[in-house]
């Protein structure tokens, strides 16, 4: 077998599955008979999500009697002339090893030259999370884990492409075009899905299409592949049943899925079927 024929495609949900971040959502919260603003990380606000709709102890932001969801979530957009606040939140997590469950699993994602999927709520732009994905690699990564990575695209990109081989950054750049970057609040996400889809419904969509983009590479390389393996993590139990309905729809053989629910802050395998 050649080294190459075992194909590894991983779609990963970030918040508090890769890294727990600090990125505030704004919420309202009874206190002594008064709605008082609070900011929560996406830990806090698992916690208190579903009380949100009953607005008995917390609440969104009101806008003319309306949750004002553009303030509370704010914070997961990018503003223009700013900083990414994706980037921003991402370094600060890592500096301060806030490492969630599937960390080191993406990393060796990436040390493997392995294409993925980053899969998220947020409403930045694709590029902002490419943006952090970058910075991992540049900064995060060791220099042995690198060159390994440098390694495995170059034989990524001779087996399969056969052309001559770019420099570095432009088989960095080969690499992560190749890899998905949906934040699926994103008007670039948003303007291809049904409106007001929601979450579990947009990722299965977005699932669904890489999952197509990984097969179709199984069978226009079916000559070469041996088997291939497709993964997906993430910390909230809807999202993880929706992709299971996902994966039930595309079980070929010699094609491999695996499932993990990360909402105990550990991994664990769900079966698919």
């Amino acid at each position: 077998m050649h080294p190459y024929d075992n194909l590894r495609f991983y779609i990963f949900d970030w918040d508090d599955n890769v890294l727990f971040m600090d990125t505030p959502i704004l919420v309202e919260q009874l206190t002594g008979g008064v709605w008082r603003e609070r900011r929560l990380n996406t830990s806090e606000y698992a916690l208190v999500r579903n009380e949100l709709p009953k607005q008995t102890r917390y609440r969104y932001p009101q806008k003319e009697g309306s949750p004002d969801y553009s303030r509370a979530y704010a914070a997961f957009n990018d503003r223009p002339g700013e900083p990414s606040r994706f980037l921003i939140d991402t370094v600060a997590a890592i500096a301060q090893e806030r490492f969630a469950p599937s960390y080191n699993c993406f990393k060796e994602a990436l040390v493997a030259g392995s294409l993925f999927m980053i899969c998220t709520a947020r409403a930045h732009r694709p590029s902002s999370l490419r943006e952090g994905v970058e910075y991992v690699i540049r900064d995060v990564l060791t220099d042995a884990e690198r060159e390994t990575m440098y390694t495995n695209l170059a034989g990524f990109h001779g087996y399969y492409k056969g052309t001559a081989l770019p420099d570095r950054a432009g088989l960095l750049d080969w690499y992560l075009n190749k890899c998905g970057f949906v934040p699926i609040s994103s008007p670039e996400f948003a303007r291809t899905v049904p409106v007001n889809s929601p979450v579990e419904s947009a990722k299965f969509i977005a699932v669904e299409r890489f999952v197509s983009y990984a097969t179709g590479l199984f069978y226009r390389y079916a000559d070469r592949i041996e088997r291939m393996t497709i993964g997906f993590s993430d910390d909230d139990q809807q999202n993880v049943n929706a992709i299971a309905a996902v994966f039930r729809k595309h079980l070929y053989p010699n094609v491999e899925f695996f499932l993990y629910n990360t909402s105990t802050k550990t991994k664990k395998l769900v079966p698919v079927q």
